[in-house]
């Protein structure tokens, strides 16, 4: 089985997280339309609803919350391992002579 866009998951997990499309679009630095349109294709992908729309509000649905949860905690793991391995990076070793 392939996987479903990561930028799209990650705007779902946001949004989720946030529980609205404008909050993640800000943190993101996306519109809330392109909010909309990922957590869509991963609707599409999955054949599921995660969120329920009500005008303007959305609502996370509990099949949402559960992907929501495991992405979180899939998403903590990679940030983990990416600070792990920039600060590794950015030490400055420097040798001079004693005199």
């Amino acid at each position: 089985m392939s996987l479903p866009p990561l930028y799209e998951l990650r705007a779902f997990e946001v949004a989720a997280r946030l529980n609205s499309f404008s909050k993640a679009a800000e943190t993101l630095n996306i519109t809330p339309g392109a909010v909309s349109r990922h957590v869509r294709t991963l609707e599409l992908w999955f054949d599921c609803e995660l969120f329920k729309r009500q005008g303007p509000r959305v609502e996370v649905t509990e099949a949402g919350r559960v992907l929501a949860g495991q992405l979180n905690e899939s998403f903590t793991s990679i940030e983990w391992a990416c600070r792990a391995f920039r600060s590794e990076n950015h030490l400055l070793r420097l040798k001079t002579p004693s005199t």
